[in-house]
């Protein structure tokens, strides 16, 4: 889909993949740092869960609500969607780190 973002002219899928991420203006490593020390020992363990398709059904729940209404103009994306939807991306980031250590502790434990 093919939006602005702030002014600038691009696609849906651009802003999600990095303009939101960008908005923080950090680093990728203290964005890595800054993230994880957001997650809380609950979160990690609700979290805690190495079904690929369970992250799936969670990133399809998302998609569902990040669309901008779409109309004869193309979107005009800017700090309201930003302020909607950072925390929105940056969930999966915290929740990725978390999961990318449940599923190898899942498949080496055995039975």
């Amino acid at each position: 889909m093919r939006v602005t973002w702030f002014g600038d002219g691009t696609n849906l899928h651009a802003v999600w993949d990095s303009r939101l991420i960008e908005s923080r203006s950090l680093s990728y490593t203290e964005y890595a740092e800054w993230l994880n020390r957001k997650i809380t020992p609950a979160q990690t363990i609700e979290w805690w869960n190495h079904d690929p398709l369970d992250w799936i059904a969670e990133s399809a729940a998302i998609r569902d609500k990040i669309y901008p209404e779409s109309g004869a103009e193309t979107p005009q994306l800017g700090y309201a969607y930003q302020y909607e939807h950072l925390g929105t991306a940056e969930r999966p980031l915290q929740q990725g780190s978390v999961r990318l250590a449940a599923y190898p502790d899942w498949v080496f434990a055995g039975e």
